[in-house]
């Protein structure tokens, strides 16, 4: 889709989502920690985050769609942060979470199973629409590669094309700033404690020179040869159709999302 379009995706409630999920943690977590264990507040997140982002993004699988974003991004995003993870060891906790976790779903107003069949329906969305968008973007992809090479780039053609594998450019790799990684934690797991992993910050993208220059070719290719528009009115039509085919469940279930997620933000300002 052009940047800032409406799309008929927008109809899937992702933002919502996220924020009924959010408050369902923030209620347990507070919770918990009221009942003798504080620090499952440490690293919090500090605000909802949308768990089918790419429902929405600004992406159609034909490179950046600006070249503002090629050149600061080139091909990746900034990574968001992400909350601790809590490793317990002591079983008087889990039952106090799990007494926790009931009483936050509880003044949700029991919302986690249409959570549950609302996040089924985003997956369903999302497979049924890259089921057909992968057969358009081949094609598109060859015109770009055709561009590409002769702005004099060398890489691997069909990996590229058919696989869209960015690795097929032997691009030296970027880098992520912004704090460690705290994949590298290592819990002790001694037996009647609680340990909570370190915060997953934010953290910015920064290519290298190659891959932005690359990316920044890119979108002038798909520029020149005039790919988006074609594709973009195709993706459109996708995305009715698939709309249309899970209207029932659109029909059944934003309502019920709209009304849980208006609960949530009630439940986490007071």
């Amino acid at each position: 889709m052009l940047a800032g379009a409406k799309r008929p995706f927008d109809l899937f409630l992702g933002e919502e989502l996220g924020l009924i999920d959010w408050a369902r943690i923030k209620l347990t977590d507070k919770c918990v920690a009221s009942r003798g264990y504080p620090q499952v507040l440490q690293g919090a997140l500090e605000k909802p985050y949308n768990p089918f982002y790419y429902l929405a993004a600004d992406y159609d699988g034909l490179g950046p769609m600006t070249e503002e974003q090629a050149r600061r991004s080139g091909f990746r995003e900034d990574r968001p942060p992400t909350p601790t993870s809590v490793v317990s060891s002591d079983k008087n906790f889990d039952a106090v979470n799990e007494r926790c976790l009931k009483e936050a779903s509880k003044a949700l107003g029991g919302a986690q199973e249409t959570v549950n069949s609302y996040a089924m329906l985003g997956n369903d969305v999302y497979e049924a629409y890259r089921a057909e968008i992968n057969e358009l973007l081949e094609p598109q992809r060859a015109k770009i590669a055709d561009c590409l090479e002769d702005k004099k780039f060398k890489f691997d053609r069909q990996g590229y094309v058919k696989e869209d594998d960015l690795t097929s450019f032997g691009l030296p790799p970027g880098r992520y700033e912004g704090g460690d990684n705290p994949l590298n934690w290592k819990p002790k797991r001694v037996p009647g404690t609680v340990e909570v992993s370190p915060p997953w910050p934010a953290q910015r993208y920064i290519p290298s020179q190659q891959e932005s220059d690359l990316a920044v070719a890119m979108f002038r290719c798909s520029q020149e040869v005039g790919v988006r528009q074609a594709f973009d009115e195709k993706s459109t039509e996708i995305q009715r159709a698939i709309v249309g085919r899970y209207e029932a469940r659109f029909a059944e279930m934003n309502p019920k999302i709209e009304q849980a997620a208006r609960r949530a933000t009630e439940l986490v300002n007071q």
